[in-house]
């Protein structure tokens, strides 16, 4: 017989239970063996629309599992009961379900099962999915698109074109690849400065916009060099129209101030693809050097690809490595509204009060970037520390935890300076490593006050960015 004692401590934990599984961020479902609700927290409320009152009792299938889901879901339970075997027990899968109103989404569940007087019980925690990929979107729309312009980027044009390539192999239908850059470009940063420079960008990208069609595909890769795809194009005839087109719309001067205007001019090369064996790289290869036919013919025009193998300077041009025409992006440099617009989202999605990347070099962990709720937070970009003695150097060792909702409960973390001279509490922090393994730095976010809420969502949304990053500076390393 159970002791008065360990009666109470048992009532105490019950209670206890209760209470986390009632304020716990997601919905919480319990469900007997004939699929009747249980248990409905107060997130499951939320979530789900129904009342606690409304739910308990009634049929899960019934509330939440959509109508054309009913009927497997019924036989999982079945099979269930009469086998013991089920799939979706005990690991996260993501399914879809339906709201009150009917509104169908999707929601990542873990079920349990607990057996009792040989009676199965079911319990699910489970969330809602749609922000994780909102997120998950946002940030890879952040990565396909050019800071200035809002143009697709390089990266973005690479994956376009790749799949263009494969769908005209299997078609035939002929696409055009353009290839420009603004012509004496180089002239408008000297004299009038970078702010006017990237105010000609604009308004180039801009009008390249307007002047093809909606179905063609416009990317900026860098500079001043900008690619349109053009798909499904008859030949030569129907490409040089939109060539035409496109520097038709450069025609009225760039008004760049009050007072100034530019006369800008592009010079256009275009490569036709009908399915031939050429990789992304040649193909955009030959587009270059069909602008630089278009350069020595006077600028302002456009040339198409042509065998030109007794034209020395066309020969140079066919040699060089692309990396000679195309700019790769920067880490630091490049593409720092990217990385920063991103670190602001994500901390103020975590909550949290400061968020910065690192980079590890000599022994020092060095800041690149660092967003910050306050406006003089206590590190800022170009700063150091000792590696080894940071938070985030202990992550990397596996001394310390890469989520820590309470740094003030972990000895190990409550000895490092930052913790010591700041009221640093919640952690949050992720490697960016490379595809050799090696430890580029880390991604970090940190509170000034505990957090409960961090978990495994919040470090799959950081790694996401993290693994981005890396893939930037591998970029740039092969530049």
């Amino acid at each position: 017989m159970m002791s008065k004692t360990n009666r109470q401590a048992a009532s105490a934990n019950g209670g206890l239970i209760d209470v986390i599984i009632e304020t716990s961020h997601d919905a919480f479902i319990g469900m007997d063996a004939h699929g009747c609700i249980t248990h409905w927290n107060a997130q499951a409320e939320a979530i789900f629309g129904w009342k606690r009152t409304e739910a308990v009792g009634h049929k899960l299938g019934d509330l939440i599992v959509p109508p054309h889901l009913r009927a497997a879901h019924s036989e999982g339970m079945e099979r269930y009961l009469a086998t013991g075997a089920e799939k979706v027990l005990n690991r996260r899968v993501t399914l879809q379900a339906q709201r009150r109103s009917g509104d169908l989404f999707s929601v990542e569940m873990t079920i349990s099962v607990y057996t009792a007087n040989a009676q199965p019980s079911f319990f699910a925690f489970l969330h809602d999915a749609q922000e994780r990929y909102a997120t998950e979107s946002a940030l890879l729309e952040l990565a396909r698109t050019d800071a200035l312009t809002s143009l697709p980027n390089r990266r973005f044009l690479y994956e376009r074109l790749q799949e263009t390539m494969n769908r005209v192999q299997r078609t035939k239908r002929p696409v055009a690849v353009m290839f420009m850059d603004i012509d004496h470009f180089k002239s408008v940063n000297d004299s009038l400065g970078h702010d006017i420079g990237d105010l000609v960008l604009q308004e180039f990208g801009a009008r390249l916009k307007r002047a093809v069609r909606q179905v063609d595909f416009v990317a900026r890769l860098g500079g001043d060099e900008f690619m349109v795809i053009a798909e499904e194009q008859a030949g030569q005839d129907s490409a040089g129209v939109i060539a035409r087109k496109i520097i038709d719309s450069m025609a009225t001067d760039f008004a760049v101030n009050d007072c100034d205007r530019l006369h800008i001019t592009t010079s256009i090369g275009i490569a036709l693809y009908e399915g031939q064996a050429l990789g992304v790289d040649d193909l955009i290869r030959q587009a270059d050097q069909a602008m630089y036919q278009a350069k020595r013919s006077g600028r302002n025009t456009f040339r198409f690809v042509h065998d030109n193998r007794h034209d020395s300077a066309a020969q140079k041009v066919i040699r060089a490595p692309l990396s000679n025409f195309l700019v790769k992006p920067q880490v630091n440099r490049k593409n720092p509204d990217f990385i920063q617009e991103s670190l602001r989202a994500i901390r103020t999605h975590l909550n949290m009060d400061v968020a910065f990347v690192s980079r590890f070099t000599d022994g020092k962990r060095e800041f690149l970037f660092v967003d910050a709720e306050a406006e003089n937070p206590p590190i800022a970009p170009g700063g150091a520390d000792r590696l080894e003695e940071s938070y985030c150097q202990r992550v990397v060792d596996g001394r310390l935890p890469e989520i820590m909702p309470d740094a003030f409960l972990n000895d190990e973390a409550l000895s490092l300076p930052a913790t010591r001279l700041l009221p640093v509490r919640a952690h949050l922090s992720v490697p960016i490593v490379l595809k050799s393994g090696k430890i580029y730095g880390t991604y970090c976010c940190f509170s000034y006050s505990a957090d409960q809420s961090l978990n495994e969502r919040d470090r799959n949304m950081m790694r996401i960015f993290a693994d981005l990053i890396g893939t930037m500076v591998e970029e740039e390393m092969v530049a």
